[in-house]
């Protein structure tokens, strides 16, 4: 049994483009967000819908567990969960259901919450978390389950239902992001499929990718990426702690090729050095890939870059126009 299960709602099965590529990548937001529940004192157990057939396996998961609370945790970290939004929304809208069913009390969190809460309450959703969730998420635990810190309607960065106002929700003081990205624990890598994801890979690729960030948000304008989590808030974890969790992914996973899922990475060419300097002193260079902006790519950059182990670089121009992006028939701007 555990207290909370944290569920994932995308799935590769349910889109045939990605399905095709086959390029699957840890809910590493998740991941952060098990950790920090976690250290507060709470059991987790964790639904990947990534590379799952159906929805079989989160119900024999759920009757398993049977926790006190679902939280339905968006991996902010996965672009695809904003291009393909109609299926992951539907999925986590079944996922819902299927656990006030089962008893146990619902929150969701990610970019689409945050931005159509009531779509989620219609669907038996408790507690909308708004912006970056971490914190929110384990007071909220806390409150619900723990009986410690404030009442609930008292969090920041909450949205519930009430019928007395607008729209039937009430929103709570939005909780600023976190400054300190070192703040946050290391992702639970404990938790990680990596036998199922290192088959998939080397099955379709012949290589093994695992997926890292080094930030959280971005300061630029774009209307893509993680807006609605961030606005234009942005945090870099210390290049000693980046260099240290690649060493671990090194040691227990052996992966072949580390993907950056930051918006963007290298904002500060001096950290790019120091993290090179880091990850030779922890032998943690493993093959890389990025994505930046061409503007940021100075002589300096570039060297860390090919120190610590980057093999390629999606570089972006400032002045690009926006584009756009299509998959299951929704468009997002990108920049």
């Amino acid at each position: 049994m555990s207290d909370v299960l944290l569920a994932t709602a995308f799935c590769l099965k349910n889109d045939p483009k990605q399905t095709a590529k086959m390029r699957p990548y840890a809910p590493l937001g998740t991941l952060f967000a098990a950790a920090a529940v976690r250290e507060c004192g709470f059991s987790v157990a964790l639904y990947d819908a990534m590379l799952c057939d159906g929805l079989e396996e989160f119900e024999a998961l759920l009757a398993a567990e049977r926790p006190a609370i679902v939280a339905i945790y968006e991996d902010q970290f996965n672009f695809l969960n904003k291009m393909c939004l109609g299926h992951a929304r539907t999925t986590a809208f079944a996922i819902s259901r299927k656990s006030r069913e089962a008893g146990a009390r619902v929150l969701a969190a990610g970019a689409d919450v945050s931005d159509e809460p009531a779509l989620y309450f219609k669907q038996g959703v408790e507690f909308a978390i708004a912006g970056e969730a971490d914190e929110t998420l384990c007071e909220l635990v806390e409150s619900l389950l723990g009986g410690r810190g404030p009442a609930a309607e008292d969090i920041r960065g909450l949205v519930f239902p009430d019928a007395g106002t607008t729209g039937g929700v009430r929103r709570t003081p939005r909780r600023p992001p976190q400054a300190d990205a070192d703040t946050f624990p290391a992702p639970a890598w404990d938790m990680f499929d990596a036998a199922r994801y290192r088959t998939a890979w080397r099955g379709h690729h012949g290589y093994f990718s695992i997926n890292m960030v080094t930030t959280r948000g971005c300061p630029f304008h774009c209307n893509w990426c993680a807006k609605p989590i961030w606005g234009q808030h942005y945090a870099i974890r210390s290049p000693r702690s980046v260099a240290e969790e690649m060493a671990r992914l090194k040691r227990e996973f052996q992966p072949d090729h580390i993907w950056f899922a930051d918006d963007i990475f290298g904002l500060q060419p001096k950290w790019v050095a120091r993290f090179a300097d880091e990850v030779d002193k922890l032998n943690a260079a493993i093959p890389f890939m990025v994505q930046s902006r061409i503007d940021l790519m100075t002589k300096k950059a570039v060297k860390g870059l090919a120190r610590a182990g980057c093999k390629r670089s999606l570089a972006r121009h400032r002045k690009r126009q926006s584009e756009n992006s299509r998959c299951d028939g929704k468009r997002h701007q990108s920049g």
